[in-house]
């Protein structure tokens, strides 16, 4: 089981400063979440409902359909238990209902989510 976060960006996106490996930990994870530690993610446990909950997802994210680059973060359970990050459980806002069922948000201080960045 894994959380995933997902997001939309072009040119110069989150996901560009992610691979360039010129990031230190804390920026890449200001860029991911930025500075309220409480980030909306979505619980998937296999491949298709990833791609399900990216593609609702980018709908909300998006106001008009078009060719936009997404990208997701994916965490894995065991990162955010070993960190012990909390997870509640929020109803999302995709008008899917089985891929608002699994809207979480995770919450933790500073220290452990620059700890999750690191390890990620």
């Amino acid at each position: 089981m894994a959380f995933i976060r997902v997001m939309c960006g072009s040119g110069n996106s989150d996901y560009n400063k992610w691979i360039m490996g010129d990031q230190t930990a804390n920026q890449l994870m200001h860029y991911i979440i930025g500075d309220e530690f409480s980030p909306s993610v979505y619980q998937v446990e296999t491949e298709i409902e990833e791609a399900r909950a990216m593609a609702a997802h980018y709908l909300l994210l998006t106001a008009r359909p078009a060719l936009t680059t997404i990208f997701v973060l994916r965490i894995k359970h065991s990162e955010i238990t070993a960190l012990e990050i909390g997870v509640e459980q929020q109803e999302g806002m995709t008008h899917i209902s089985d891929i608002d069922a699994r809207h979480y948000n995770i919450h933790g201080t500073r220290e452990k989510f620059e700890a999750l960045f690191r390890g990620l």
